[in-house]
This record gives C-alpha cells, sequence and structure tokens, in this order.
C-alpha cells in the first residue's frame, strides 16, 4: 500500500506550463479525443492536464535514471497513435506506461481516487494529480492489470457522487491501493 510519503511531486516551472500549452494545442488543432467523464468531444484544458501529467512522470522517470525509449510528445498530432505512451526501458525489458491525470486543488490523500477510461492489460498505469492552485503535479503511483484487477471498480454512465453525475463508464481506484513509485524499477 502506498504511502503519502512516496509521492514525487514536482512543481511546475513556467517553462513547463508553456510546454504543456504548447503540446495541448498542438492536440486541439490535430485531432480531438472524447472526454470519458463529459460525453463530448474534449477540450483544450483536458489536453493540457493530460500533458502536465505526463512532463511529471517524464520528471520522475528522469529523477530516477529509468531508461526513456520514447515520450508522448511530438510536434504533430494528425492522428490518434495507441502506442504514443512512454516506452522505458528496466533490465533489457520494455515497458509502456499509460501516465493518467486527474486535475484537483487540494494535495492528496489515500482515499482520494485516480480513474482511467479503460484498462489495457499490456500497460502499466502511472496515476499524477494536478493541483493547479499550487502549480504542482503529484507522481503518486503505479498500477498494472493485477493491482488494477484487484482493486480498480467501475463507475457506470449515470453513477452520481458528490460533485457530479457519470456521464459514460470509467475504472477507479483508490491513491492507497497503488504500488510506491520505489517498487517500479523491480519490475520484471
Amino acid at each position: 500500500m502506498i504511502q503519502l510519503s512516496d509521492i514525487f511531486k514536482y512543481s511546475l516551472t513556467p517553462e513547463d506550463l508553456d510546454f504543456c500549452q504548447h503540446h495541448a494545442d498542438l492536440m486541439a488543432a490535430g485531432f480531438s479525443l472524447y472526454s470519458f467523464r463529459e460525453d463530448k468531444q474534449q477540450g483544450n484544458s483536458a489536453y493540457f492536464r493530460g500533458k502536465v501529467g505526463e512532463l511529471a512522470t517524464y520528471r520522475w522517470l528522469e529523477h530516477n535514471n529509468i531508461k526513456i525509449i520514447h515520450t508522448p510528445f511530438r510536434e504533430e498530432y494528425k492522428k490518434r497513435n495507441p502506442k504514443d505512451d512512454f516506452i522505458v526501458e528496466i533490465d533489457n525489458q520494455q515497458i509502456q506506461i499509460e501516465a493518467r491525470c486527474k486535475g484537483r486543488n487540494v494535495y492528496v490523500l489515500p482515499d482520494y481516487v485516480c480513474c482511467t477510461d479503460m484498462i489495457k492489460a499490456s500497460l502499466l498505469y502511472i496515476f499524477t494529480s494536478y493541483n493547479a492552485k499550487k502549480q504542482v503535479v503529484e507522481v503518486l503511483g503505479y498500477a498494472d492489470w493485477n493491482i488494477l484487477k484487484q482493486h480498480a471498480y467501475e463507475s457506470p454512465k449515470g453513477t452520481q457522487n458528490s460533485v457530479y453525475t457519470q456521464r459514460t463508464d470509467e475504472f477507479n481506484i483508490l491513491i492507497k491501493h497503488l504500488e510506491p513509485l520505489d517498487k517500479f524499477k523491480l519490475l520484471n
């Protein structure tokens, strides 16, 4: 189980924000994705939040000297590429990582939820939380197929919580059920 002390916090610089906005603008101009939460085409803010999560994941990978083979940052986003995630190498094994980012205006607690619109057994998911008020991204932890199978639960379309009504299906996992980042390098 993850502890809050396991979380990697990354403070965004003005250059980081410009970088993320640049890539969000390119994505919005290149192709549009469907927002699983809003049940409509995604807006620029969703692309921006995604790029913030990816940048923080990149910084964490760099900080831990993990060999990065491929990043999801490119100068042209004319079509969707299902393999346009991080690909890293650990002990001569390539691992494809999907970085997922949830926007919040607070720092996280263990019972907060991370979400994804789909789960692919072949991917490893790194979850991040973007605190827009503080311009800080928390790289929380990761989950592979086994962890998601054990702890993730579906929020079907129409489910209501205190904030909104779920407009499409999504999968949730509590932060406390993520694997700590320090175990990441031990993957084999």
